[in-house]
């Protein structure tokens, strides 16, 4: 697959390469996902101790970041992979 720089020069990347990236991409991402899960329910614990709907919020917005992280990942793995079939 050929992509062009911001410079103008192109450059190949095989499907091995992808798949390298592709995988190694994944752990850190993970780990971000689950500390990120860690720190919502955090959030709601201390909303139901507190009794505060913010913290509430608070947590199920960072739970919906994450999982729409992970979404988006897969997402672009699957479109790199279409793109590469197609060229």
């Amino acid at each position: 697959m050929w992509f062009r720089t911001a410079i103008g020069n192109s450059v190949s990347i095989s499907k091995e390469t992808l798949s390298f990236i592709n995988f190694h991409m994944l752990i850190p991402l993970l780990f971000l996902d689950v500390a990120l899960v860690a720190w919502s329910l955090h959030l709601m614990e201390k909303a139901y101790e507190h009794k505060e709907f913010s913290f509430m919020l608070a947590g199920l917005l960072v739970a919906v970041a994450a999982a729409a992280m992970m979404v988006v990942y897969f997402l672009m793995g699957h479109c790199m992979n279409y793109l590469l079939q197609v060229s």
